[in-house]
């Protein structure tokens, strides 16, 4: 005769409870899921998930047990992976797994825009040129792109590019969403002539000798042909300027601004939505009103001083690890 199946602690029904209403709180959908012994939930947002597991345990061991148990399940599905773990009417929660991804949701000690400087300049001299993060910037941009706003094959990525480094970060961006299978459309907001940075101009040059994306400038077809590209898009990329900007925005910056901001499109800011005093977190004139920005490395002052214009935010690996106060970055 089979014996019988022990059912489920009662005492996981408040837990199960919490657990989702906490989730649900903090913007998640929540999906249970059965386990062999304890119960599992799929908690989902704007295109990234997590397996959460909840565990009542009684010894050390049976703790132990279940974070293998968690942690080899979530690899399996490329998941990351809480364990909610219960003693003794006390709940705790520890990360077993961490999915690998270049994007996370913003977390961490903020940035002054002159130790952002000091950092970057600190990462190329030990060896970490702008050239390279400006690669692992652009890739973390379309992986943020992707999942977050749920792109699928030919939909059309718009982007809209200055004539720095963070211009350049969105042409990276540009050549990444194009491997990814998106339709993608540059326009640079100048001529190419005009792009001021070394590390930018290789971007460009890149996508012009590889046809990557349609490109246009501004130099050469006018302000009309981006309005017409962005009522087309399906996701704008704003990556017209960054953290250098002092003083207001002027032409022709302004007006590619309202045109974006006009689109009703969704869009995505590169580090901190164009026209926003980076340590602020104040319009400088205007400034382009982002669905998500993605800051890269660590947030920045401005992003956290609950500003209207950036959105949901989450940070980018640059590809320079975030180390302990002691070390040098």
């Amino acid at each position: 005769m089979q014996a019988k199946r022990a059912s489920r602690p009662s005492a996981f029904k408040p837990v199960i409870t919490q657990a989702a209403n906490e989730l649900s709180r903090a913007g998640f959908k929540v999906l249970p899921l059965s386990g062999p012994s304890m119960p599992h939930m799929l908690a989902a947002r704007r295109g990234m998930a997590k397996l959460v597991c909840l565990c009542e345990y009684r010894r050390q061991r049976d703790l132990h047990r279940a974070r293998i148990n968690l942690s080899e399940l979530a690899k399996t599905l490329g998941l990351t992976a809480e364990l909610w773990s219960k003693k003794n009417a006390r709940m705790s929660k520890s990360v077993v797994y961490k999915a690998p991804s270049f994007i996370e949701p913003a977390r961490g000690r903020a940035l002054a825009t002159g130790e952002m400087l000091a950092i970057e300049k600190l990462a190329g001299a030990s060896g970490l040129s702008r050239l390279l993060m400006m690669e692992n910037a652009g890739r973390s941009i379309a992986e943020a792109a992707g999942r977050l706003f749920g792109l699928t094959q030919g939909m059309r990525v718009v982007v809209v590019a200055g004539l720095g480094n963070n211009g350049g970060d969105g042409l990276a961006a540009a050549r990444h969403l194009r491997s990814l299978g998106l339709k993608v459309d540059v326009f640079l907001l100048g001529g190419e002539d005009e792009i001021r940075t070394q590390e930018a101009r290789t971007n460009w040059g890149i996508l012009k000798n590889l046809r990557a994306a349609r490109l246009y400038t501004l130099k050469e077809h006018g302000v009309k042909v981006l309005g017409r590209l962005l009522r087309h898009a399906d996701l704008i990329i704003d990556a017209l300027l960054g953290t250098g900007l002092k003083g207001a925005v002027r032409p022709p910056f302004d007006e590619a601004i309202r045109l974006i901001n006009a689109s009703q499109k969704p869009v995505l800011s590169v580090d901190i939505p164009s026209g926003l005093d980076s340590d602020t977190g104040r319009a400088l004139g205007l400034a382009v009103k982002a669905t998500i920005t993605v800051t890269l490395h660590r947030p920045k002052l401005g992003l956290l001083r609950r500003s209207p214009y950036v959105g949901e935010l989450y940070v980018g690996s640059i590809g320079l690890p975030v180390l302990r106060k002691s070390q040098a970055i």
